[in-house]
């Protein structure tokens, strides 16, 4: 027998905020890989595709978080889960001004 619907949202989730936060791990790997390791142009250029994925990634994982929100029963899960979100959505914002930062890191590097 399947788990009751609220269940369910609460699993939903629970796996949610486990995958957005080893995205956010992954992305802070990358960020940390292109202002150390990247010395030529393609190589940033490919290392800053694959982390604009990430942060897609990263985004859209957030959103379905935020949407599992109304699918919980409990008042203090729904307020749990929207706290997460928050805090996630401004860890996101934070990890797209580090990519910025090291993308201009990286590019003075390679310059000199």
């Amino acid at each position: 027998m399947p788990p009751p619907i609220s269940d369910r949202g609460a699993l939903e989730a629970h796996i949610l905020n486990q995958e957005v936060i080893r995205l956010d791990t992954m992305m802070k790997q990358k960020i940390d890989y292109i202002k150390e390791n990247v010395r030529d142009e393609k190589a940033l250029h490919e290392e800053t595709r694959e982390a604009k994925e990430l942060l897609a990634s990263l985004a859209s994982k957030i959103d379905m978080l935020k949407a599992v929100t109304s699918r919980l029963s409990s008042r203090r899960e729904q307020q749990n889960v929207r706290e997460n979100a928050e805090r996630h959505h401004k860890e996101l914002a934070e990890n797209q001004q580090q990519l910025r930062a090291a993308t201009i890191h990286a590019r003075k590097t390679i310059s000199k």
